[in-house]
């Protein structure tokens, strides 16, 4: 099956059912890279009634593009969901001209949402950011539409410059050789 271009997986239905697919790994990567890791797709495995699903995992053998399995859940549009979304950094450029670096003290948020509402990224603007400056969770603007039980005086990154270590000279050093009878 991988061979031939599909990716088998599943999809864990509300019902705590589990309904086996394929996916042709051309279409996947098409639909990742237009709508992102947490779209809600719309499945036509049932003609009676669409499955809404989102992405749980998506298994890839390391250091190869292979894929190995996709696992999906349904989720219902009205009811909220928990997902944890990851944070990006923007305009770092300056920065990086600057020789600062960004640490990150919290790589994604837990968040509560209606599956639609939430996105893929949440972005960190720190165009305007200065050795020694810190943001913490209530610095940033959250979607109006989520909800975080994360406390607001969370550290999420820091800003410092980069140091290089003193240069040490090496001495060379005298080899005897002597001979062995």
């Amino acid at each position: 099956m991988r061979t031939d271009g599909f990716i088998p997986g599943s999809v864990m239905k509300l019902d705590k059912i589990s309904i086996p697919i394929t996916v042709k790994k051309s279409d996947l990567l098409n639909l990742l890279s237009n709508h992102g890791r947490a779209a809600v797709f719309k499945l036509g495995i049932d003609t009676k009634k669409p499955i809404f699903a989102m992405i749980r995992d998506i298994e890839i053998l390391p250091h190869t593009d292979n894929y190995l399995n996709l696992s999906l859940f349904e989720v219902s549009l009205k009811e909220e969901i928990k997902a944890n979304v990851n944070f990006r950094i923007v305009n770092d450029e300056g920065l990086q001209f600057a020789k600062l670096g960004v640490t990150m003290y919290l790589k994604s948020l837990s968040v509560t949402g209606l599956p639609n509402d939430i996105p893929d990224y949440i972005d960190i603007d720190v165009s305007e950011m200065k050795n020694g400056n810190n943001i913490l969770l209530k610095d940033l603007v959250l979607p109006d539409k989520l909800a975080t039980d994360v406390d607001m005086e969370t550290m999420v990154l820091s800003v410092t410059s980069f140091r290089s270590a003193p240069v040490e000279e090496v001495s060379e050093a005298t080899i005897a050789v002597e001979e062995v009878e």
